[in-house]
């Protein structure tokens, strides 16, 4: 029985969704478009915004902060490796796989959606963390292909750096 990935959109995610659909593993694929990361975040005033929001940092919030802003100099030209790991920019999803796009996760739209077309295997990669209505569907086995112990080591730089 096939499955489906749940997962967002970049060059490591749509590389995952085509090979897994080639081998015959999954038959469909849900995109999160989730949150704007914060590196993609082009008004100063939202950088202003979320710096103010986090004004009382403990050292370990402050690194993160710190590491958001300086996000190119630490982790270099995403694109750059995305190429040169995967020696394409992947973008276009294979037209015979089924995609969809959510806003986020764990909308109902994507319960419905797994409940319908009764799939048993749900691959996770690079998601929002699921909640317990996603977690508790019955006869579904849920696999994470995170390349880290989620949540723990996730983040936008962890493959390429």
């Amino acid at each position: 029985m096939k499955g489906v990935l749940l997962t967002k959109k970049s060059a490591f995610q749509i590389y995952a969704a085509n090979y897994l659909f080639e081998e015959g593993v999954i038959d469909s694929v849900i995109f999160e478009r989730g949150r704007q990361s914060f590196a993609e975040k082009k008004n100063i005033l939202d950088l202003a915004k979320i710096f103010l929001l986090e004004f009382n940092l403990s050292k370990k919030q402050f690194i993160k902060v710190q590491n958001k802003f300086f996000f190119k100099r630490y982790f270099g030209n995403k694109n750059f490796h995305d190429e040169r790991i995967l020696k394409s920019n992947y973008t276009e999803i294979n037209n015979n796989l089924i995609s969809f796009n959510v806003d986020n996760i764990n909308d109902i739209i994507v319960y419905n959606t797994i409940t319908k077309k009764n799939i048993n295997f749900i691959y996770v990669f690079g998601t929002s963390i699921l909640k317990k209505k996603i977690l508790s569907m019955e006869n579904s086995l849920f696999i994470n292909l995170h390349w880290g112990l989620s949540p723990l080591y996730r983040g936008e730089g962890i493959i390429s750096a």
